[in-house]
């Protein structure tokens, strides 16, 4: 029983013994680690705080250059990237910016130095091709090519040259290649507004007008203030079939969009309500102010004088008439189509003896009709509000 009871005894003993030797150990090795710190002739610490440091204060200024540029502070961000470029020679992306920012303080020759210094010195990215390929087509250059470089050269994390390559090739009619192009930077995770407008345009010209309208209507939520993406959205629907859908889709657009393609959209919007049925008075006049609308803007001033005119024309309102042929004369004076519709109107309203009439709208026909056949010369007119000779 004794020796039962001393054991446990002698065993706590010895815990506690081992015990304060690892902690007389532990307490070594901590006091050793300090005085090698802390020694004088102590090495230097890893290079890796400092580096990362560094690169975190680029990552930074790249990030303020950014914002500079975007609120168009370029003079301010000029400065700061000047600063950049010489504690960062090796950076391409503070010369790309830089060269932006010259380019709008209107120093365009020393931005295309700035960048071919650096193309020299093999310094070289997506973007920095890409800025080359601008600054070339600002003054008239063989842009095409450094833009092609740049979207070879562009990965994953450049979508954006892919997106903007495919543009240009759109604009150029290279419309299979353009849709490789906008498809990949899609597939990257490009998948802004301009991106799916291109596409939807791309559907646009193979007559693939469900897939123009899926891509246009993604477009459309992204970028919900731009007109042209409503009107091309309408047209898509309108050539689908849907002239009604198209209809709504840019009375929507009308209300909320600002710019100059909101012109086109308001031409277009009343092309489409010269089609409702009912009473001509109030289609006309209907359409006649929505033609009203869209000749105060320049790019469709003309012809949508015109289609205003034609309306009150129609509508006996013959003064209204004539403003709006006056007005479509001044741009356009040597159109026969104008021409043949001031002589029109100004025999309308001053008759033979010169004097203003009062004729009624029903005297001068079914408008719809002359959508098709404009006053019986033989002409028709589109959906754009141009016109053209039948058989042609």
């Amino acid at each position: 029983m004794t020796d039962r009871s001393e054991n446990p005894a002698r065993a706590r003993k010895a815990n506690r013994s081992l015990t304060a030797i690892l902690l007389m150990l532990a307490a070594a090795v901590a006091g050793l680690a300090a005085y090698i710190a802390l020694r004088p002739d102590a090495p230097a610490p890893p290079a890796v705080d400092g580096g990362n440091r560094a690169d975190a204060d680029r990552v930074r200024a790249i990030a303020q250059a950014r914002r500079l540029l975007e609120v168009r502070q370029f003079d301010p961000a000029r400065q700061l990237l000047e600063t950049c470029v010489k504690a960062y020679p090796r950076e391409p992306a503070f010369v790309e910016m830089l060269a932006r920012a010259l380019a709008a303080l209107g120093q365009t020759e020393e931005a295309e130095r700035r960048v071919d210094e650096a193309i020299r010195a093999e310094l070289i990215s997506p973007e920095l091709l890409w800025t080359k390929g601008e600054l070339l087509r600002r003054r008239g250059g063989d842009s095409l090519r450094s833009f092609e470089h740049a979207a070879k050269l562009a990965d994953r994390s450049n979508a954006d040259i892919w997106s903007r390559y495919g543009i240009v090739l759109l604009a150029r009619g290279e419309t299979a290649q353009a849709e490789t192009y906008l498809l990949r930077a899609v597939e990257a995770g490009q998948r802004d507004g301009a991106t799916c407008a291109a596409l939807g345009e791309a559907a646009f010209r193979k007559n693939d007008f469900a897939a123009a309208e899926r891509w246009l209507d993604e477009a459309r939520k992204l970028d919900q203030t731009n007109p042209f993406i409503w009107l091309r959205l309408a047209k898509a629907q309108k050539n689908a079939g849907r002239a009604a859908d198209a209809e709504q889709t840019l009375l929507r657009g009308a209300g909320i969009c600002r710019g100059k393609d909101l012109g086109a959209m308001l031409l277009e919007l009343g092309m489409l309500q010269l089609l409702h049925e009912g009473p001509r008075e109030s289609v006309y006049a209907e359409a006649a102010g929505t033609f009203a609308r869209a000749a105060d803007y320049a790019d469709v001033r003309a012809r949508a004088s015109l289609q205003a005119a034609r309306c009150y024309y129609q509508l006996g309102q013959y003064a209204q008439a004539m403003k709006h042929i006056d007005a479509a004369a001044e741009l356009a004076g040597d159109d026969p189509e104008v021409r043949d519709w001031m002589t029109r109107i100004e025999r309308e309203r001053f008759g033979p003896g010169g004097a203003e009439t009062t004729q009624p709208a029903t005297a001068t026909g079914n408008y719809l009709d002359m959508l098709r056949r404009q006053g019986g010369q033989g002409k028709e007119i589109r959906s754009d509000g141009s016109s053209d000779s039948q058989g042609r």
